[in-house]
């Protein structure tokens, strides 16, 4: 995702940088990121005692490689960072992906059976990693989103789900 991110540019003189998809390459990014939602949300159709989704650590910092999901979490946060720090990625775009991950908390949070997936999925996003060089931009970039459907997460969303997510930005 970082190489994607940094050879992302907008040569076409046809493309509109203020599209969502304005070229080719901003299709695959969000096919990519709508994959990695896929697998995760997956999760809603497995078994719950199947062993490869039974989480050992609900630390972000812990990789559990035999749990797809989990590892599908980190990817898509860690994915999201390059994005959102990215010089050459519209904003409707990186919206799009931050929405799209907010929306994921959501849907595991309000399942009722995936809560310590959706706190693995929030810490991820929201706390300093290793990789992160740009951590106060990545944050503010994030923030801006939620700010921007805040609106849309009250109607249609629990509030302690909202607010988790509100006190995880600050």
């Amino acid at each position: 995702m970082e190489r994607i991110c940094k050879n992302y540019k907008l040569c076409d003189s046809l493309a509109d940088g203020t599209d969502e998809c304005p070229i080719k390459y901003s299709y695959l990014l969000y096919e990519i990121f709508s994959y990695m939602r896929d697998w995760i949300l997956a999760i809603e159709e497995l078994p719950l005692n199947q062993p490869n989704i039974i989480l050992k650590s609900t630390s972000w910092r812990l990789d559990e490689n035999d749990n797809i999901i989990k590892s599908s979490i980190l990817a898509l946060c860690r994915s999201t960072y390059f994005v959102l720090i990215s010089e050459n990625i519209g904003e409707r775009l990186k919206y799009a992906v931050g929405n799209m991950i907010f929306e994921i908390y959501f849907e595991l949070r309000c399942s009722g059976n995936y809560d310590r997936y959706a706190s693995i999925l929030l810490d991820a996003l929201t706390e300093n990693n290793k990789y992160r060089r740009d951590n106060a931009t990545y944050r503010n970039a994030l923030a801006d989103i939620f700010t921007k459907e805040e609106m849309e997460y009250h109607i249609t969303h629990n509030e302690v789900h909202i607010q988790e997510i509100k006190a995880a930005l600050t």
